[in-house]
């Protein structure tokens, strides 16, 4: 059972904007794993609850981005001539194998413990130079 079949004065079965669920998402993502683990929302996105579901949609190459596609059938031919559309069409994160993964075989060094350490040293380094810069620019030091 999803959403669209609910009764009209029955809450909605997912709903994670809602406080309570901020609150404890817990019991509503068991009542959801329990009422319909392969949840549709109203505006047509899926929510896997189990295991079992959650490891299908990862498998299945019908669950794939397509985000230029998906976009130009949201908002027409000529969405992806829009800047954000074209730019967030380029992010790793919204691509399909292959080159999703072609990309993820580039990156994959930096999130290992060595090289979060190393990143983080950077970072950390950078961030303290900035705020020292700021500091003396306004005369607090």
């Amino acid at each position: 059972m999803n959403e669209q079949a609910r009764p009209a004065n029955s809450d909605p079965l997912f709903n994670p904007l809602a406080p309570e669920f901020i609150r404890n998402p817990y019991p509503h993502y068991e009542r959801l794993r329990a009422e319909d683990p392969m949840h549709v929302t109203p505006f047509g996105a899926f929510v896997a609850s189990r295991q079992a579901e959650v490891s299908f949609v990862l498998r299945d190459k019908h669950f794939g981005k397509d985000y230029a596609g998906r976009a130009i059938r949201r908002y027409g031919p000529k969405a992806m001539e829009d800047p954000v559309f074209r730019s967030m069409s380029q992010m790793m994160l919204q691509q399909d194998p292959p080159d999703h993964t072609r990309l993820r075989g580039l990156v994959v060094k930096a999130f290992t413990r060595a090289g979060s350490k190393t990143c983080g040293r950077g970072f950390r380094r950078s961030s303290i130079r900035r705020s020292i810069g700021s500091s003396r620019r306004a005369g607090w030091t």
